[in-house]
């Protein structure tokens, strides 16, 4: 279900804390709603640095996302390092972003009329790769710049159209997952964590 279309928060959802562990740096910890409050909300923490043991935080709410599926758009981005890519402009970015955080199938929408689009199976290819960054709901000027949430719906159909494209089929034949891996390698390496949380 599109994030857009869920139940407000409530005790006992399942949540990311979103924390602030250096300068703008934000960690996700995944926890659960215990309660809710005017403008905090007591969580329970599952801490992975601690291992099996949970701590309970008393959060601001905008430091809260539900964990969940959602899709985005980001404006302006680009262009491209790569040829040709480089000379196609700037371009509009959709991201469906996964219960992990991370963008799960992706568009590229060029001024010019090209598309590219990338999922976990087709994730690199001679024209680019699938986006690897954690995405912080509340703070939509994120890793690409300032963003909007859109429907799956438009999501949708902006995806069905880059396979019905010209180029779609030139992307599956310059695919690199036989040399890259067939798994996005940001999954399949432990990311940075930091240190244990304070009991």
């Amino acid at each position: 279900m599109n994030m857009l279309e869920e139940d407000p928060m409530q005790p006992g959802r399942e949540v990311y804390w979103w924390r602030r562990v250096s300068g703008s740096i934000d960690f996700p910890y995944r926890g659960w709603i215990v309660k809710m409050g005017p403008t905090r909300i007591t969580i329970r923490v599952a801490d992975a640095a601690a291992g099996a043991e949970e701590v309970i935080r008393h959060v601001g709410k905008d430091r809260v996302q539900l964990v969940g599926e959602y899709c985005l758009k980001v404006h302006a981005q680009g262009p491209s390092l790569l040829d040709p890519v480089n000379g196609w402009g700037t371009f509009t970015r959709y991201i469906e972003v996964d219960a992990d955080l991370q963008p799960k199938r992706q568009v590229d929408l060029f001024g010019n009329s090209c598309t590219l689009r990338y999922d976990r199976q087709h994730w690199v290819d001679a024209y680019g790769m699938l986006g690897d960054a954690k995405i912080n709901r509340n703070r939509p000027a994120g890793s690409w710049g300032r963003s909007e949430e859109v429907s799956a719906q438009e999501f949708q159909a902006v995806w069905a159209a880059a396979e019905a494209g010209s180029l779609w089929p030139q992307q599956l034949k310059t695919s690199r997952s036989a040399t890259m891996g067939n798994v996005p390698i940001w999954l399949t390496r432990p990311g940075w964590c930091p240190p244990p949380l304070a009991r």
